[in-house]
């Protein structure tokens, strides 16, 4: 699949968070003007993640979760490993 660099997605008017602060900011910027302020892109989704994406909503039930046992038992490994901070998953 060929991922698509040139075409440029403005962002104004969507809820995007850099292109709301920078409004704020300075409610006059160009309409040209781009933010740069966080890795949020302009640019269109890669085909894979599409693609990705419509097989995971195809395949799954979309409704309210809890976190599953295995969920927790890797967040309680992560903070571990990368903090050292031992949790156990009830907490």
């Amino acid at each position: 699949m060929k991922i698509d660099f040139t075409t440029v997605l403005i962002r104004r008017n969507t809820g995007s968070a850099k292109y709301e602060q920078m409004l704020g900011w300075n409610p006059n910027v160009s309409e040209n003007t781009i933010p740069f302020s966080v890795a949020d892109m302009e640019l269109k989704n890669a085909p894979e993640i599409v693609e990705g994406l419509k097989q995971f909503i195809s395949e799954t039930i979309l409704g309210y979760t809890v976190p599953t046992r295995e969920y927790n038992a890797v967040v309680c490994d992560c903070m571990e490993k990368r903090h050292g901070w031992k949790i156990e998953p009830n907490e």
